[in-house]
């Protein structure tokens, strides 16, 4: 089953008013026929990586399906056009330019004149390569800002200057409408881009009108110089050099969103050392250590954003109690596998499918020895495991689990990396990356492997990660993956001394380079990382003996952090488990000062913005 969201971005960075003037401004520059758009799609509920091949049309069905435009121009009665559009995915993530005849197999640019239709839909086709060409669901209405291609069939004239005189764009004009309370809590302009569209603005008027031409450039004003007085622009920089070099002064700030807590009806007790994931739609967690002496459970629930509730998994045939347990999410199924309690390691498991809230367990034939703290994850169409440790101490075997016929069988051994424990590690759609973790060697740089798959999820080879330039051999760090390369951070070295450093991988040219340490979070291991499409999220952990309640966020393309300075009181917490829903950052459970704590709570981790105006 494949999904699609789609929505389109909308890179305007200024009032409101601003913009729908832009839009209808007169003649001058035809408007390309391209529509920007980026979209989302899934395969049994997981996002898609990789190349896929798209088949696009705008419809109407006004008077039965009618196919207004396709991407080859061979779509009739709104059926699947022939050709196809290839596009890299990244996390279920794509964008094009509709209409765009520079992209390989786009042939057909956008008419105008398509959106003289009340009207008009999107029609989308996805191929993934396995299960062939499928229209995804539901067609998307296409919004207001597509029919401002028609803004140059506005008569000559119609549009006075009395309309739009300098003065209409003076900030006193447009107050209420950047007033924060009607400016969204997820606003995420850039300044370079407000700048510049600032600029075309300011270019579409002295081309569109002409009879404000002579007030457009009298040197007496500002609008000669590419900016209009009053005009409103924001940036993250409360106290950016390129606007306030410009002229603009800062007036107001929006302040971060806070961080929520969850609901605690149905919550799960306080725990710690359990495993989670998420499923798409929730947060799934389950087992951990509830403190005291042997006192592990058995139990969990999951947790929804959108309705705010828990909804317990069900315990009928469910695995033993434990602690440290590995798992992972197929799409549809939950996977437990082996931890620890109190009769010792484990070689045993289950898997919990949320549909019908049963579980059942995992053969014992051909599976791997006990362990825990193991690298575990799911290939995207095994179920893997690799490295750990157990009462023979580290491990260097693995294994891979076929949930769909319940078989185990041995994972390939040539090259691997050495035995270790505590590795981090992250699961791409063609590779598995394993770093640091507890191996023999406690010093020098850490080390790591690249476990190659082919296009079904099974490995092929291994083959290992430089060392020139990596970071120092650690424990209780993260790893994130950007969709191109792996930053690590963070954690403790054989001294349990906190680290603040950390490094970026690049798999194509097998070369680290440091991570930014200006104005990096404090050193810490034992925390929560996420990547949020655009920085790595760091929270919580541990330093020394202190818990922490704070954290940042880096940006690899720009190669710098900011702190999280988000209100509501988040909860200092090490060794929990923080997942990101595509939208917001949850963190759950883990110990605070030595305590076990529930405690969900959830941020969209975005920073402050201050908005500049122009005297």
């Amino acid at each position: 089953m494949k999904q699609s969201r789609l929505f389109f971005v909308k890179r305007v960075a200024i009032p409101v008013l601003l913009t729908s003037l832009l839009w209808v401004s007169v003649q001058a520059s035809p408007v390309p026929g391209i529509l920007h758009f980026q979209g989302r799609v899934t395969t049994n509920g997981v996002p898609f990586n990789g190349t896929g091949q798209f088949k696009f049309a705008l419809v109407t069905t006004n008077s039965g399906p009618v196919t207004l435009w396709s991407h080859d121009g061979s779509s009739a009665v709104g059926g699947e056009p022939t050709g196809a559009v290839a596009l890299s995915i990244a996390r279920g993530l794509y964008s094009i330019g509709l209409g765009d005849t520079s992209v390989s197999g786009m042939t057909q640019a956008i008419s105008p004149s398509i959106f003289t239709n009340s009207s008009v839909w999107l029609r989308v086709w996805f191929d993934d390569g396995v299960h062939g060409s499928e229209l995804l669901v539901p067609d998307e209405r296409i919004g207001a800002v597509a029919y401002a291609l028609v803004a140059s069939t506005v008569p000559d004239g119609s549009i006075s200057a009395k309309q739009l005189g300098l003065d209409a764009l003076r900030a006193d004009r447009i107050q209420g409408i950047v007033s924060p309370v009607n400016l969204p809590a997820d606003v995420a302009f850039k300044s370079l881009d407000l700048l510049s569209l600032s600029n075309q603005l300011v270019q579409s008027f002295t081309s569109s009108l002409q009879d404000l031409k002579t007030s457009l450039l009298d040197p007496s004003n500002h609008v000669a110089s590419g900016e209009i007085p009053g005009i409103t622009v924001a940036s993250p920089d409360p106290a950016d050099i390129q606007l306030q070099g410009r002229g603009f002064l800062p007036f107001y700030q929006l302040p971060a969103p806070d961080w929520i807590a969850g609901s605690t009806i149905g919550e799960p007790d306080p725990r710690f050392d359990f495993g989670g994931v998420w499923t798409g739609d929730s947060f799934l967690v389950w087992g951990g250590n509830l403190g005291g002496v042997n006192n592990y459970s058995g139990q969990g629930a999951s947790y929804s954003p959108v309705t705010d509730a828990w909804t317990p998994v069900g315990d009928t045939d469910s695995p033993n109690p434990r602690a440290r347990p590995m798992v992972a999410w197929t799409g549809s199924d939950f996977i437990v596998w082996g931890g620890y309690n109190q009769t010792g390691y484990l070689g045993s498991g289950g898997i919990y499918r949320p549909s019908s809230g049963q579980w059942h367990a995992t053969s014992s034939t051909n599976a791997p020895t006990e362990r825990d703290r193991a690298v575990a994850g799911w290939t995207g169409s095994r179920f893997l495991i690799w490295g750990g440790r157990n009462s023979h101490g580290r491990q260097s075997t693995g294994a891979l689990y076929d949930p769909a016929t319940d078989v185990w069988s041995p994972l390939l051994s040539d090259n691997q990396p050495d035995a270790r424990y505590s590795a981090a590690s992250v699961f791409t759609p063609n590779r598995v990356f394993i770093w640091g973790g507890a191996t023999v060697a406690s010093s020098g740089p850490g080390t790591g492997a690249i476990l190659s798959l082919d296009g079904s999820g099974f490995p092929t080879s291994w083959s290992a990660m430089s060392t020139a330039g990596a970071p120092g051999a650690r424990v209780g760090h993260s790893a994130v993956w950007t969709g191109t390369k792996l930053l690590i951070w963070g954690g403790q070295n054989s001294s349990s001394t906190p680290l603040g450093d950390g490094g970026c991988y690049d798999p194509v040219a097998n070369s680290w380079t440091a991570l930014s340490l200006s104005n990096a979070p404090s050193a810490r291991g034992y925390h929560s990382a996420v990547w949020t499409g655009t920085e790595m999220v760091v929270f919580g952990g541990q330093s020394g003996s202190t818990t922490l309640g704070n954290g940042a966020a880096y940006d690899p393309v720009l190669g710098r952090w900011r702190p999280l300075v988000n209100g509501g009181q988040p909860q200092s917490r090490t060794g929990s488990l923080g997942v990101w829903t595509s939208k917001e950052l949850l963190v759950f459970g883990g110990t605070s000062s030595g305590t076990p704590i529930n405690a969900l709570q959830r941020v969209v981790p975005s920073s402050p913005w201050t908005l500049y105006r122009k005297p």
